[in-house]
């Protein structure tokens, strides 16, 4: 029944071994020793396939009643050589090797385990998106995207307003103040996308002292005589910074940026009037030296015990690496006073 199979089989492990060990292989004309184990291995799975087909023809032979000698001369010794047919493929579900059953053991354990993990795959088919975990890998990923699609927004704003800065520390200040305008949230209330942040112009010196705790500088001009204070408004709709924002960075004493916010709402009741629950916040930028910018950021800080100054957390940032100095001052030599920044 098998036999092509099995001479090709006694044909291959003949060639093997007598023609293989004088053979250079390629790439390298590696020689393979008789007792080499890659040799073993291939003759032992060819003796394994042989065994495995000359068991499969005894079944065969028993269940199709092959040796069936007809006749009645016949009969007993057809009897006798049937019976001890059947003993020797009985003995075939007895006999196994090691490996025989090592290798119907893993099975065994494959198809339980392939059970398992289809009934998984069912279960996570089930299981609800809200109560799946999300990785360390989604989490960085998602914060990725929102970062790229911010600062895309950013840019087109700032492009958009065609807006124009005189100094480094101007370009990184429009920057960043571009950000926190262009945050939305949703209003709780109805349910309608706001503004995070909305600008209120420039803070006067004197905040900006106290927003850094400095000593409060006399200033030889302008706020002095008493009067009311100017009134705090928003930005009109649609225009992005204030006039003469970039004023106090043109100073080679100071080389300061600075922005006045509100955040939250203003609420107004009929019984007792306007209550605010806005929050006042700040951003300065202010330039220590050639390469290192001083960010703050946040709402003016209490004054601490025993002293009348107040401090605020600062962030000092690498000016080169945000800006390109080289190709700021090139692009403001030929254009003149502004530039259009390159972030």
């Amino acid at each position: 029944m098998y036999e092509n199979e099995k001479n090709e089989i006694s044909a291959l492990k003949k060639y093997l071994l007598s023609q293989i060990p004088s053979t250079p292989l390629p790439p390298n004309n590696l020689l393979l020793s008789p007792n080499s184990i890659a040799l073993k291995a291939a003759v032992a799975g060819l003796d394994k396939e042989l065994g495995r087909l000359e068991r499969e023809e005894r079944l065969v032979r028993k269940f199709t009643n092959e040796n069936t000698v007809y006749g009645s001369g016949g009969r007993a010794a057809s009897s006798a050589h049937n019976n001890k047919a059947d003993e020797d493929v009985a003995m075939e579900y007895v006999k196994m090797t090691k490996e025989d059953a090592v290798d119907t053991v893993i099975t065994t354990m494959k198809r339980e385990n392939d059970d398992e993990e289809d009934d998984w795959e069912e279960a996570k088919a089930v299981l609800s998106p809200s109560k799946k975990k999300p990785s360390l890998t989604d989490s960085q990923d998602l914060h990725q995207k929102i970062a790229q699609k911010w600062s895309s927004t950013t840019i087109s704003r700032i492009s958009k307003a065609e807006a124009r800065v005189d100094t480094p520390v101007g370009a990184l200040g429009l920057a960043l103040h571009t950000a926190l305008v262009e945050l939305t949230a949703v209003n709780q209330g109805t349910k309608k996308t706001e503004q995070m942040f909305r600008c209120t112009g420039v803070p006067d010196g004197a905040i900006i002292s106290q927003f850094l705790g400095e000593e409060k500088k006399k200033s030889g001009g302008g706020g002095g005589g008493g009067g009311f204070a100017p009134p705090v408004r928003e930005l009109p709709k649609g225009v992005l910074m204030p006039s003469n924002w970039e004023d106090k960075a043109k100073q080679q004493d100071s080389q300061l940026i600075a922005f006045r916010y509100k955040c939250g709402q203003d609420v107004y009741t009929a019984s007792s009037g306007p209550t605010n629950d806005c929050t006042t916040l700040y951003l300065i930028l202010q330039q220590v030296d050639n390469s290192t910018v001083r960010v703050s950021f946040g709402p003016m800080p209490a004054p601490t015990k025993g002293s009348a100054t107040t401090s605020v957390n600062q962030l000092q940032l690498p000016l080169t690496q945000h800006i390109n100095l080289d190709g700021f001052q090139a692009s403001k030599s030929k254009g003149g006073s502004s530039v259009q920044p390159s972030l």
